[in-house]
């Protein structure tokens, strides 16, 4: 795509009479961009809720190092019923 040049119908200080391929297609990606955000809350595919509660339940918290050399170990909290 280098060597494609759109011709402009008026010129312009710094670009000239013609531009490329960027100049063109950057704008247009940032507008289709911005069209499709406000369009997909149309598409009742998008209207659902992407995450349950079952998904952050099922999550485990994460334990910070300075938490366990405080505790000696790892606290109770993130122990499960079946302890080794």
């Amino acid at each position: 795509f280098g060597n494609i040049e759109f011709e402009l119908l008026f010129y312009i200080p710094f670009l000239g009479k013609s531009v490329g391929f960027p100049a063109i297609m950057i704008p247009m990606y940032i507008l289709c961009r911005i069209l499709w955000a406000k369009l997909k809350r149309r598409f009742p595919v998008f209207l659902f809720k992407q995450g349950t509660d079952s998904d952050e339940q099922d999550r485990e918290e994460m334990i910070s190092m300075k938490e366990v050399d405080s505790h000696g170990g790892v606290p109770e909290r993130f122990w499960h019923d079946n302890r080794p």
